[in-house]
């Protein structure tokens, strides 16, 4: 259980970086957030489609947030949301909204299809039984081709950290799963 907790803010750490990455790239629009994140899936499903839209979101702080930040967040994004607005029309988030669901479900299918593999489901409950588990980082390829780097806590040079156990292309449509990479390594945020 108290991986869990670990890894939540490691997987918000991990968003932010990719979102410090995607800021200096100053085509893209970026709203700044606050608060507990939203789950796993749903943040990898929106950063694919956020990616699309040249939209970002960057976690400015967690739960506990000063009066000052409160209104620093307010008017930057006020000022990034009249450019969406003019770029995307007024219900773009509700347009938007529904892009996410959408991706979403797919990359529900794409998880589905590699928790049924017999090696993952195994690792699964090796690490499960220590209090870890599986993650899955979802990156689209081209139709419904995704890439997955399967990550969790693990032993590396005798210690723990973060690592990736496997690398692989999901063909959703075909219901394949392939392993591109076994090779353990250190986990490494793309």
């Amino acid at each position: 259980m108290k991986r869990y907790l670990i890894i939540l803010p490691i997987l918000l750490t991990l968003t932010v970086c990719r979102s410090v990455k995607a800021q200096q790239d100053t085509s893209k629009l970026t709203i700044l957030e606050y608060g507990f994140p939203p789950g796993n899936d749903y943040l990898n499903a929106r950063a694919t489609v956020s990616n699309k839209w040249s939209i970002q979101f960057n976690s400015v702080a967690d739960c506990i947030v000063p009066d000052q930040l409160i209104d620093s967040v307010k008017n930057h994004n006020e000022k990034t949301y009249s450019k969406i607005i003019d770029k995307y029309g007024k219900n773009w988030e509700t347009h938007f909204g529904k892009e996410v669901e959408r991706e979403l479900l797919v990359q529900k299918k794409a998880r589905k299809l590699i928790d049924n593999e017999p090696y993952i489901a195994k690792l699964d409950s090796t690490l499960g039984t220590e209090g870890n588990g599986l993650h899955y980082y979802l990156t689209p390829q081209y139709r419904a081709t995704y890439s997955a780097i399967v990550f969790g806590w693990g032993d590396w040079n005798g210690k723990t950290e973060l690592v990736t156990y496997y690398k692989l292309t999901i063909e959703i449509n075909k219901g394949i799963v392939r392993v591109d990479s076994d090779k353990i390594e250190l986990f490494e945020f793309q």
